[in-house]
């Protein structure tokens, strides 16, 4: 994903404190531990879900089912060059 392994640990460090995930041992990498949502942490996500889930739909309140399709299939052919050209390091000059 292109993330720095210490700041990815800064923020599962600060995610533990707060008490959203916690750190179990990983019997296949002693020295990594699996980060596992906890309950404080899975019921702030349902609160995120059901907030999200009514702006979506307010957000797509009068758009057809062919119309989000449509859209969606540009966003992820976006998402495929944005992809490509990351890891090539070029861009398509059109």
């Amino acid at each position: 994903m292109g993330l720095a392994r210490q700041g990815v640990q800064r923020i599962v460090n600060d995610l533990v404190e707060l008490g959203f995930v916690v750190l179990e041992e990983n019997i296949d990498h002693k020295r990594s531990p699996l980060v596992c949502i906890s309950d404080k942490g899975a019921g702030v996500m349902g609160e995120i879900a059901k907030v999200q889930a009514a702006w979506v739909n307010e957000l797509s309140d009068g758009f057809s089912e062919g119309q989000i399709v449509e859209a969606l299939e540009l966003l992820e052919t976006v998402r495929e060059r944005c992809e490509k050209t990351t890891q090539t390091g070029e861009s398509n000059e059109n």
